[in-house]
């Protein structure tokens, strides 16, 4: 009886230390377990914020270009808009508004009296600025000529014209003109920067030859530049 009492209090014995060496082995694994997992977490973590550092630096990268795309698009698109409205500015006639008549005729309104003649060139759009400024020296007092020249045409809406061939607007005064303030020459001048005000591009020029009257002006609208 003794006897299979020791046996059984062995047997106890050796089934509790094989259960406590059972639970130590099993928990040294699960604590390696998660150690091996917290590093995993670690790993993946740092490889999931390399890849997404990557993928946003890509998208800023991909941003970059196409807000440069973008820009240059635009400055493209800019360009072509001031080469469009600089073409429409060359092919528009040379006009002045109501405004800009009146700006005129006060500038050179102080030359009253003022001899002038006309010269026109070829074509509609230099007839209808000749007679344009026909009635704006008119207007400021200017009192007009007959045209100096042998090749004339009456049948423009403003009379008689001599005719040219120049590019653009020249005013013309005779060398013996006045340079004296109020003289051929003053008047002249005051009439091209009137001109160049109201953006309509003008010459003068002394004429040592075709000016028949000494303290007359030809006004020579030829074709737009």
């Amino acid at each position: 009886m003794r006897l299979s009492l020791a046996a059984a209090g062995v047997f106890a014995l050796l089934v509790g230390a094989a259960t406590y060496f059972v639970v130590t082995l099993q928990r040294e694994e699960i604590a390696a377990s998660r150690a091996e997992f917290e590093q995993y977490k670690i790993a993946a973590g740092k490889e999931v914020a390399a890849v997404r550092a990557d993928a946003d630096a890509k998208i800023a990268a991909a941003n970059e270009n196409s807000a440069g795309a973008n820009a240059r698009a635009q400055e493209a698109t800019a360009r072509a808009e001031e080469a469009r409205l600089e073409l429409a500015k060359l092919k528009a006639p040379r006009e002045l508004s109501r405004e800009q008549q009146a700006r005129i005729i006060a500038k050179i309104r102080p030359f009253v009296g003022q001899q002038y003649a006309l010269s026109v060139g070829a074509g509609q759009e230099p007839e209808s600025l000749l007679c344009l400024l026909d009635s704006v020296l008119q207007a400021a007092g200017w009192k007009r000529v007959g045209p100096f020249g042998d090749i004339t045409v009456g049948a423009l809406t403003c009379g008689s014209v001599s005719l040219n061939s120049l590019s653009g607007v020249h005013v013309r005064a005779p060398p013996e003109a006045s340079q004296q303030a109020g003289g051929v020459s003053h008047a002249a001048r005051t009439f091209v920067d009137a001109l160049m005000a109201e953006d309509i591009s003008a010459i003068g020029e002394i004429d040592p030859k075709n000016i028949p009257i000494p303290n007359a002006i030809n006004l020579m609208v030829g074709v737009k530049p």
